[in-house]
């Protein structure tokens, strides 16, 4: 499986491996991304982060309630949920989104 990564330099490499994941199939995967220099954007990750890897960027589906550095800036992605789905547990909501579809959770730089 790693055989068939590039090993050339690549733009961006997008990183959603599962905590449940074998460490070793962890690590191979984080030390190819770390060697290739690479910006990561974390898909889903652990709050603690994905293990050995530093992510540039992380896309998260819903407000996290803690998360490491690792993570690096985080984005909150709208998956679409019906508002029904919400009504019917109870929860009175509304869209932060409008017509965004990822807001950032980060302090801006400026």
């Amino acid at each position: 499986m790693f055989s068939e990564l590039p090993s050339v330099a690549v733009d961006l490499i997008v990183m959603a491996m599962a905590g449940s994941w074998h460490k070793y199939v962890n690590r191979l995967a984080a030390g190819w991304a770390n060697e290739s220099r690479a910006p990561v954007l974390a898909l889903d990750p652990p709050a603690s982060g994905t293990p050995g890897v530093q992510a540039k960027y992380s896309l998260v589906p819903f407000l996290p309630l803690s998360h490491s550095t690792n993570n690096g800036k985080l984005y909150l992605a709208n998956i679409g949920l019906p508002v029904d789905v919400f009504r019917k547990v109870g929860i009175k909501y509304r869209s932060p989104f409008g017509p965004k579809f990822v807001i950032p959770l980060y302090p801006s730089d400026s």
